[in-house]
Order: structure tokens, then C-alpha cells, then sequence
């Protein structure tokens, strides 16, 4: 499953490239130039919203396919770690938040029970469909502490400040509140390949963490984990 994800996401970056390789002939077509050429400024700007399209598809198909393949072992919600019950009880904890006064009650009785049911859980894929448009440092980190994984949320402490900033730039593109010339003339196509580099390390730490915590059943709690291990 997480071969696909690594695939298909490779392929989204290979675009990316594809684009940077062209910013890079724009920009030294006119090498003598004491300015960059308008279309390469602007070519840089778009390349944040490029680049940013590329990794939020990465990190919503890691985290599809992890639930996908946490409902094909049919966990119990009683043997789920404890912070797994966030992403778990996802429905219960929606109908607790937003019943009227005369049902909290017993919506709050239902989300707490459901906590020790032994009945499988059945994931929707879609669940985090909202939190997954404008991925920011913070949201992976939640990701990560919700799913209950261990490692660290960037594969080098360096990287956490290039994804903050791609969603920065991005969202000044496409939500017309910088021009794409103006985003653009602050960096070189030097700059702008290192970006790219450190974002797709991240992504590629994010699936194989992923695929690490699924086959480790990190999201079971420790005294039911080795029940779960022969699901794939």
C-alpha cells in the first residue's frame, strides 16, 4: 500500500523538477541581464503553489492509505492506544460537540462506552479530509501524536521551518494577496531547489513513518499489539 503512495507521490515531485528545471533555462537565458526576466520571477512565485499541491497530495494519501489499512486489521476500539480514540471516535466526538442541550448527556455516555467496545473499528478515510489544506508543521504534528507515532514529526529539526514556509507563499499566490512576480523576486531558482529537496525529505519521512507505525501496530495498545501483528 505504501509502495503505491511512495510511487505516486515521486511522480507529483518529478513535476515540481520539471518546473524548476525550466525556471532555471528562463533564468539563465538572460544570464547578462541586470534583472531576472518578468517570466521568471513570476515562474518562481508559481512554483511555491506547485510545489505545496505536491506535498499536501503526499501527505493526504499517507494518511488515506494508513487508515485504510488500520481498518483492515478490524481493531477492537477497546485495544486502541489511548490517543487513537481522537482519530477513532472522530463521529462520537462531532455528535458529543455539537447535540443540543437535551442530548450531551447521553451523547457523552455513547462517545465514552464506545471507548471500551469490542466491536471492530471501520475507519472513514475522509474523516481528516478538512484538517488536510493547509498542512503546516503543526498539523503533522498532530497527525502524529493523534496516530500515536513515535518518531519525530521531521526527519532533521533544520526542515520543520521549509514547510511553513511553501504554505506561506502558496496561499499569498492563490489567495491574491501577493502577485506571483512579488513572491517570486525574493528567491533564486538555487533557493527554490533547496526547498524542494527538504520538503520532499520530509514527505518521504512522513510515509515511511507511517508505514513503520502500521507495521509495528503502534496505533494498538502494548498488551493487545501482538494479536493485531499477523492482520495485514
Amino acid at each position: 500500500m505504501f509502495t503505491a503512495v511512495r510511487e505516486l507521490s515521486a511522480s507529483r515531485f518529478a513535476e515540481v523538477r520539471q518546473l524548476l528545471s525550466h525556471i532555471k533555462s528562463v533564468e539563465h537565458a538572460r544570464s547578462d541581464a541586470l534583472t531576472d526576466p518578468l517570466e521568471a520571477t513570476i515562474l518562481r512565485g508559481l512554483f511555491y503553489v506547485h510545489l505545496y499541491g505536491a506535498f499536501e497530495y503526499a501527505v493526504h494519501l499517507s494518511v488515506t492509505a494508513l487508515l485504510e489499512a488500520i481498518s483492515g486489521t478490524r481493531v477492537s476500539y477497546a485495544h486502541f492506544a489511548q490517543l487513537f480514540h481522537s482519530v477513532a471516535l472522530d463521529s462520537r466526538f462531532e455528535a458529543a460537540a455539537f447535540c443540543g442541550s437535551d442530548t450531551k448527556w447521553a451523547k457523552r455516555k455513547e462517545l465514552l462506552n464506545d471507548q471500551k467496545s469490542q466491536s471492530p473499528c471501520i475507519l472513514d478515510e475522509a474523516m481528516l479530509d478538512d484538517q488536510l489544506q493547509n498542512i503546516r508543521f503543526r498539523t503533522l504534528e498532530n497527525l502524529f501524536e493523534c496516530f500515536c507515532i513515535s518518531d519525530p514529526v521531521v526527519p532533521e529539526l533544520r526542515l520543520r521551518g521549509y514547510i511553513d514556509e511553501i504554505v506561506d507563499n502558496r496561499n499569498r499566490v492563490s489567495h491574491g494577496r501577493d502577485s506571483a512576480n512579488r513572491v517570486g523576486a525574493g528567491s533564486t531558482s538555487a533557493e527554490l531547489e533547496r526547498v524542494l529537496e527538504s520538503i520532499v525529505l520530509v514527505t518521504n519521512h512522513v510515509i515511511d513513518s507511517f508505514d513503520r507505525h502500521f507495521i509495528d501496530r503502534g496505533f494498538v495498545e502494548g498488551a493487545h499489539r501482538a494479536r493485531y501483528m499477523a492482520v495485514s
